[in-house]
């Protein structure tokens, strides 16, 4: 998402998810990261087919 916001080239902001909440949550994803990101690709409009 810093890298978009930079001007970088980005067409896909992924994020795959774990299987349960304590999964996710150790790897750092979160419904605030998403939702972060899904507005760094509206702002930017840089993705498609966002969530």
């Amino acid at each position: 998402m810093k890298a978009i916001e930079k001007g970088a080239p980005g067409d896909l902001i992924f994020q795959s998810l774990a299987g349960t909440q304590a999964a996710n949550d150790a790897f750092g994803i979160s419904v605030a990261i998403l939702k972060e990101a899904r507005e760094v690709g509206l702002r930017y409009g840089r993705a498609t087919g966002l969530m």
